[in-house]
């Protein structure tokens, strides 16, 4: 059976846009039992299979009797519209923008749309900024990366746990406050939110300091009402949440001190752990002070890093799979050069860490842990960042060193140094991003954001914030930066 976008007791035009075809089973030329509908075809149109870009056209005299399928023809596709007016666009995806902490489970960094197109810093200026609630205690507002759904809206926390969804003009769409909901006390976030595959829901981590529980929470995009929320079997007192990962199934990742994290769509734990039968895999010891980095997922397997003693030399990579959250492998392959910094992984599937407290990139295999090959980047140490990603695979990384000084470098995916950018003056303890163009954009502790020409590292505009920037987003032709006063800004052509 030919499937058309057409009523056949009142079509009248000889054109119908062909949907899809399913096999014949049998025929009937009486919808309604009046016997008035428009004459059957004696054999389906099938036979006459449209390629892409082309529909069927049919006879309306229905002169076809010795079952040839002459009725049918092949000619032009009509571009479907809607009573909006609105055509069809076969390209249209409502896959986020930026889904996630560093764009995606990967922490690539890369977006897949440009920035301003500024070249000096005369050009540069904000299109308006949005300020978010800051804590009474520590006058933080922010310690997020934003993210941003396929219609451009933006979703940031702020350092109370509110969530902020922001419209392109930078008006406030809806805000949710977890203590508002039954069961959840006063608390606070630092992480960056994330967004299903198709932007219907938007998923927070939220540390409740009332209760001494940590919580996942998923809202509807559309009016900031609640999907669900999950709390773990054990939460603890001083615990908190990374910012949540989302993998190509709609599983959840998240680390807490001691354990691992894999929560389904649907809010409900999917690892138990086989020692202790409680939810996540344990993955350091309850008596230290660890702090397990965020996931990273690639090819079904998931990695972060954990402290397993007090040792400061023993953090280890573990490699997971993320159906089971059973290990594949658990590596130390900087051995004392132990390193607390989270994993990047290359769309080759290779993991790229920096030493937190040397300033060496190391590239891992991920087939076994073992390390490939480090590079001696300077003086210093690479500091919470994580590596990014350009196009090509080249990997930039930035560094704090003595005195605040700090320097951001590009590497090859061999480990040969590119160049080094050190016009700064300043640590650099936030992981830049690179849109599609090409170019960098990073942020130092003294306040201000760069755009970085990719060829040589050369500043090709800059602009001074009111507080430190703490994360980046890129949309269409816009880039995003919150700072740490809580201020979310935007700069756009």
């Amino acid at each position: 059976v030919a499937i058309f976008s057409f009523n056949p007791k009142t079509a009248t035009s000889s054109q119908y846009v062909y949907n899809n075809r399913v096999d014949a089973v049998g025929w009937d030329n009486d919808f309604d039992g009046d016997s008035n509908d428009i004459s059957l075809f004696e054999q389906s149109p099938a036979t006459t299979t449209p390629a892409a870009g082309e529909s069927l056209t049919r006879d309306n005299n229905h002169s076809d009797t010795n079952n040839n399928s002459n009725d049918f023809s092949v000619t032009t596709l009509i571009t479907p519209t809607n009573s909006s007016g609105e055509t069809y666009d076969p390209n249209f995806t409502t896959e986020p923008v930026w889904a996630m902490y560093q764009k995606d489970a990967r922490h690539s960094g890369l977006a897949t749309l440009s920035g301003p197109t500024w070249a000096t810093s005369t050009q540069a200026t904000t299109t308006w900024t949005f300020q978010m609630k800051k804590n009474n205690n520590t006058n933080n507002g922010g310690r997020s990366q934003p993210v941003i759904d396929y219609q451009g809206t933006l979703y940031v926390l702020d350092n109370t746990g509110i969530l902020h969804t922001i419209n392109t003009d930078g008006t406030e769409k809806w805000s949710f406050k977890p203590e508002d909901e039954t069961g959840v006390g006063a608390g606070w976030a630092d992480v960056s939110p994330a967004l299903s595959s198709d932007s219907q829901r938007v998923y927070s981590a939220y540390t409740d300091t009332e209760n001494n529980k940590l919580w996942i929470i998923s809202l509807n995009t559309s009016d900031g009402t609640l999907d669900w929320k999950y709390s773990p079997s054990e939460s603890g007192f001083n615990q908190s949440f990374t910012s949540p990962v989302i993998d190509e199934n709609g599983n959840i990742y998240v680390a807490s001190k001691y354990r691992l994290y894999s929560i389904s769509s649907s809010g409900t734990s999917n690892w138990t752990d086989v020692n202790d039968g409680k939810d996540g895999i344990l993955l350091s010891p309850s008596d230290l002070n660890p702090n397990i980095t965020i996931p990273a997922i690639s090819n079904g397997y998931v990695y972060v890093v954990a402290k397993v003693s007090n040792n400061s030399g023993d953090r280890y990579i573990w490699k997971l799979d993320a159906s089971d959250g059973s290990e594949i492998w658990k590596e130390n392959p900087t051995g004392n050069n132990a390193t607390s910094n989270p994993v990047s992984i290359s769309l080759s599937g290779k993991l790229y860490m920096g030493g937190s407290n040397n300033t060496r990139l190391y590239a891992i295999n991920p087939s076994d842990g073992s390390e490939s090959w480090n590079s001696v980047l300077g003086s210093g140490n690479v500091s919470g960042t994580t590596p990014t990603f350009d196009a090509s695979g080249d990997i930039y990384v930035g560094t704090s060193g003595l005195l605040s000084s700090g320097l951001l470098y590009k590497v090859s995916a061999t480990g040969t140094l590119r160049w080094s950018s050190s016009a700064f003056y300043s640590a650099v303890h936030f992981s830049a991003v690179v849109d599609s163009q090409g170019r960098v954009y990073v942020g130092a502790k003294n306040k201000f954001i760069y755009a970085i020409n990719p060829d040589d590292g050369t500043i090709i505009w800059e602009y001074e914030l009111t507080d430190e920037p703490r994360g980046f987003a890129i949309g269409d032709g816009v880039v995003y930066v919150v700072s740490y006063d809580g201020k979310v800004y935007a700069f756009r052509d």
